[in-house]
């Protein structure tokens, strides 16, 4: 049995004991389609505009055909509503997306209803698309809607069209998905190299011969592998967040030098004048006999020049089989307004931080940084035989912790 902490108050948490009996080379290249993602097409001649006004990242100077990047879109308040992935389209791309499209009614209706549908001619301006978590394009399509007013743009949902396919893929086949291009949008997860490729498939056309080589896995270890990495991507997970606490600056998600956008007093302010206090980490649930070897986990974590998915001390038994130290506990959340999710505190019972979503014994929690070197655990698991350890993911440096 596996869940994700969803975030949500009086929400049950499963600390279980999760075996992912997959080999280490069927994941370095494997697949993964992602039902908890969709994508958003802006077309029009004012979308770069608008979405430059609306996110946090410059739109003017970041976007470039077959260049993704991540930007997010706040409240008035500062908080986050939801991350994106942006893709702008080069024409054969253009020519894809129409052919798919063109084949699909509900793709064609704009997401609101008062706009026209879909044709050829919304290719002639800028477009872009929007990778996004399911789970928030409903808060994202209402934001969208309050501040598009007599704006020259058009936003359409291609979930009905297409599916969000992750490679987590070895250097030596990224050649074969490039080659196979036709077939799909691929582009590059840009927070990560070790995060790899995404791809849009055509929801009722896809063409997998030429992707047999890649194992399919589940989207439960693709969170798994994720949490290691320190990435937060789910509504849940960012739900309420600020861009500075989830690491968006450190992962060229946020412009401090493009002008004004919604919601950027307080990322500003955070920025130049106050202090970081908190960020979202990875963290491992772990025996304390077994707690050494996270510091093995962390360097090599941090060793850019592994080829391997996962570090090899990560497998418990052998370097080929993925087996991880896990503790079965249930767990509940207090009802309790201020305590929102499942806490980890020190040895003392302070708490550190709130877990925003795990599977198994691996997670992300925002954390508070002037506590992460004491031995931390997880409130109400009554267990004294077991530490949480947080990792430093590859791509911080040092300094962001202190």
């Amino acid at each position: 049995v596996s869940t994700q902490s969803t975030g949500h108050k009086h929400k049950k948490v499963l600390m279980s004991a999760l075996n992912f009996p997959l080999r280490l080379r069927q994941l370095q290249q494997s697949r993964t389609i992602l039902h908890t993602r969709s994508t958003l097409l802006v077309v029009g001649r004012d979308s770069t505009k608008f979405l430059h006004d609306l996110s946090t990242s410059d739109f003017k100077r970041s976007s470039l055909p077959n260049k993704p990047f991540l930007t997010s879109f706040l409240a008035t308040n500062g908080r986050l509503i939801s991350q994106a992935l942006v893709i702008q389209p080069d024409e054969k791309e253009k020519r894809f997306l129409l052919d798919n499209i063109s084949t699909n009614t509900a793709s064609k209706q704009s997401i609101f209803p008062s706009t026209s549908a879909f044709s050829e001619s919304e290719f002639t301006f800028p477009s872009f698309i929007l990778d996004v978590p399911t789970g928030s394009l409903s808060s994202l399509q209402k934001h969208i809607n309050k501040f598009k007013l007599r704006s020259k743009v058009k936003f359409f949902d291609l979930s009905a069209a297409f599916q969000v396919v992750s490679f987590l893929s070895a250097a030596m086949h990224m050649d074969i998905l490039q080659e196979n291009g036709k077939s799909a949008l691929i582009y590059q997860d840009p927070r990560s190299d070790k995060m790899g490729l995404r791809a849009l498939f055509p929801l009722h056309n896809s063409n997998w011969k030429a992707f047999d080589c890649f194992e399919e896995i589940s989207e439960d270890l693709f969170n798994y592998y994720r949490y290691l990495h320190g990435l937060s991507e789910d509504f849940c997970e960012d739900e309420n967040g600020i861009p500075l606490e989830h690491n968006l600056e450190i992962l060229n998600g946020v412009s401090f030098d493009k002008g004004c956008y919604i919601g950027q007093e307080l990322t500003t302010r955070s920025f130049f004048v106050g202090k970081i206090r908190k960020r979202v980490l990875p963290f491992l649930l772990l025996y304390k006999k077994e707690a050494d070897d996270a510091l093995k986990i962390n360097h090599e974590l941090l060793d850019n020049k592994r080829t391997s998915l996962f570090p090899p001390s990560l497998f418990n038994q052998s370097h080929n089989d993925l087996s991880l130290p896990v503790i079965s506990n249930q767990i509940s959340a207090p009802d309790d307004k201020e305590d929102n999710g499942v806490s980890l505190v020190t040895s003392k019972g302070k708490k550190v931080g709130k877990i925003l979503g795990h599977v198994g014994n691996a997670g992300i929690a925002l954390m508070r940084l002037g506590d992460i070197q004491e031995p931390l655990g997880v409130k109400d698991l009554a267990r004294d035989d077991v530490v949480v350890k947080y990792l430093r993911p590859h791509w911080m440096e040092e300094k962001y912790l202190l």
